[in-house]
C-alpha cells in the first residue's frame, strides 16, 4: 500500500516537475516548521537508509517522516523544501517507533521528610535528578566522596550505607531487566538525594564555602541577597467603590516578600488592632472600616530573616 502511494507520488512529481507534488491532503510548512523538522533524527535516518526513494536526475529526495512524505531540493549543499506542500503518505520508511521518556513512579521510602527552613539563603540545584542516569549517578559519587567524613554535615538523614543498599537493588534489578523495580530503586535514590540536599541547605548555616563542600550546587532562594525589613513608609491613601474600604499605597522594602496592616481607632487609648488580608505589591485594601469614624492605618514587611516595625500611623475617615 505505502509504496504504491510513493510510486504515484513520484509520478506525479515528474509530470508535475518544478510544480511539486500534490495529493488531495495539503498542508503548508513556513521555515521554522522545517527547520524543527530538519532536525529530526528520523529525516537524517531515512535520508541513509538503502530502501530511500530518489530522484538523482533531478536531485530530490523523498523523506519518510512518521505518517508524512516531504520533498526537499538539495541546492549547492543545502537542503531546502522544493514546495511549500507537506504529503500525507499514510505510512512511515523507518519502522522505529517513537521514543516516550517513562515517568518514575514515587518512593516507597518509609523516612522522615526533611523541611527546609525559611531562613536558608542557599538551596541545592536538583537540575541533576532530571538528567540521565549516568550523569545522576556520577554526581552523587563525587557528593559522597565530599560528605564523607565532612565535619560541617556529620549525620546526613540518608547515611551512604543506606544509599549503597539502594543502588545495589537497582543494579540487580537492571541486570535482571526488571524495569519496573529498576526505575522504583531510582526513584528512591533520588528522593535520598533530595533529602540530603535539603539537609546541607539547613547545616551550611547559610554560608556559600561551606555549601560547596558537601558536593552540591547551590542557588539562591531569593534573587537578591536577603536583608533586615526596614520601616514602611505609607506615601498615600483613597477610597475605594465600595464603602469601609481603604486603599493604601506604600513606598517599596528592598527585600520585602509580603507586607502586612492593621488599623485601629483614632480614640482608642488601648490600640486594639484590627488585621487586614495584606499584600504582595505596594498596594494594601483595608476592608470592614467603620464608617465616619476615624482610624489609624498601619503597615509593616516581612521578608526571610525577619519582619519590619510598624508605619507610623496614617489617618483617614472611611466613608
Amino acid at each position: 500500500m505505502f509504496e504504491d502511494i510513493l510510486k504515484n507520488c513520484i509520478q506525479l512529481y515528474y509530470n508535475k516537475k518544478a510544480g511539486g507534488i500534490f495529493l488531495p491532503q495539503q498542508k503548508k510548512c513556513n521555515k521554522y516548521q522545517t527547520k524543527s523538522i530538519m532536525k529530526n533524527p528520523n529525516i537524517r535516518r531515512a535520508a541513509k537508509s538503502p530502501n530511500l526513494l530518489a530522484d538523482s536526475a533531478m536531485n530530490n529526495e523523498f523523506y519518510a517522516i512518521g505518517d508524512r512524505t516531504i520533498v526537499f531540493e538539495k541546492t549547492n549543499g543545502e537542503t531546502n523544501l522544493k514546495t511549500k506542500t507537506v504529503i500525507i503518505a499514510l505510512a512511515a520508511l523507518s519502522g522505529e517507533k517513537k521514543r516516550v521518556k517513562r515517568q518514575l513512579p514515587q518512593h516507597n521510602l518509609d523516612m522522615e521528610v526533611m523541611v527546609a527552613s525559611p531562613l536558608n539563603i542557599y538551596k541545592a540545584n536538583l537540575k541533576f535528578t532530571t538528567q540521565s542516569r549516568p550523569i545522576f549517578f556520577n554526581f552523587m559519587t563525587n557528593v559522597w566522596a565530599r560528605l564523607l567524613g565532612n565535619p560541617s554535615f556529620p549525620a546526613p538523614p540518608v547515611t551512604s550505607v543506606v544509599y549503597a543498599a539502594e543502588k545495589i537493588l537497582y543494579d540487580n534489578a537492571k541486570a535482571a531487566k526488571n524495569t519496573v523495580g529498576a526505575d522504583q530503586h531510582l526513584a528512591n535514590l533520588i528522593y535520598m538525594a533530595k533529602q540530603n540536599a535539603v539537609y546541607i541547605a539547613n547545616s551550611c548555616g547559610n554560608s556559600l564555602d561551606t555549601f560547596n563542600t558537601s558536593g552540591y550546587v547551590a542557588n539562591k532562594t531569593t534573587r537578591s541577597p536577603a536583608q533586615r525589613m526596614a520601616k514602611v513608609v505609607v506615601r498615600g491613601c483613597r477610597d475605594t467603590r465600595r464603602s469601609g474600604e481603604a486603599m493604601i499605597t506604600m513606598a517599596a522594602v528592598p527585600g520585602a516578600q509580603y507586607y502586612k496592616g492593621c488599623w485601629c481607632l483614632a480614640s482608642d487609648v488601648a490600640r486594639v488592632m484590627h488585621n487586614v488580608k495584606g499584600s504582595k505589591g505596594i498596594k494594601m485594601l483595608f476592608s470592614g472600616l467603620p464608617k465616619g469614624a476615624d482610624v489609624l492605618l498601619f503597615a509593616w514587611a516581612t521578608g526571610p530573616l525577619d519582619e519590619g516595625d510598624l508605619s507610623n500611623a496614617f489617618p483617614w475617615m472611611a466613608r
